[in-house]
C-alpha cells in the first residue's frame, strides 16, 4: 500500500495507471478510486479508528476456554 501512496501523491498516477501496473492484486477501477479517495480525505491507507465498543472481547481467559 505504501508503493500505491507513494505513486499516486508523487507521481500522479490514477487508478488506470496502477491498475495497469498492479495487475496482481486483481482490483478493478473502483476499487483504487476509492483507496486514492482514502488517501486524498486522510494522506495515509492505514485503517479508520473506529468509536464505539470492539465486537470481540479477547482476554487470555477467552482464548484458553473452549466455547464449542
Amino acid at each position: 500500500m505504501a508503493l500505491i501512496n507513494n505513486l499516486y501523491q508523487f507521481r500522479g498516477y490514477g487508478s488506470r495507471r496502477l491498475l495497469a501496473e498492479f495487475l496482481e492484486i486483481n482490483w478493478n477501477k473502483k476499487g483504487f478510486n476509492s483507496l486514492l479517495k482514502k488517501i486524498r480525505e486522510t494522506e495515509s491507507t492505514d485503517r479508520r479508528h473506529r468509536c464505539g465498543r470492539p465486537k470481540h472481547g479477547r482476554t487470555d481467559e477467552n482464548m484458553t476456554t473452549d466455547h464449542c
